[in-house]
């Protein structure tokens, strides 16, 4: 599922749901909306090889914070970005 679709999805349940009777609809609302807005604004990156750092074993880094980490990790462990694989 892309960010889009989860968007659209969100936005589409948050017209229809039907609230239980311990729900207190602005807290859903809100729910919704942070939810919505997390995924509009979801970092991406990639994993970029340290060459200088990888003397023995390959070092990566994330492309937006710089932090360390494994070119198999799916986001990054210190921004959240979304990794989209491996930058030569």
């Amino acid at each position: 599922m892309t960010n889009e679709e989860a968007i659209n999805i969100l936005k589409q349940r948050q017209c229809c749901m039907e609230c239980v009777a311990d729900c207190k609809c602005e807290d859903c609302d809100k729910a919704f909306e942070m939810a919505i807005e997390s995924l509009e604004n979801q970092k991406t990156g990639h994993w970029v090889k340290d060459e200088e750092m990888s003397i023995m074993f390959d070092i990566w880094a994330c492309s937006e914070c710089g932090c360390d980490g494994a070119e198999h990790f799916k986001y990054c462990s210190n921004c959240g970005a979304r990794m989209e694989g491996v930058k030569q």
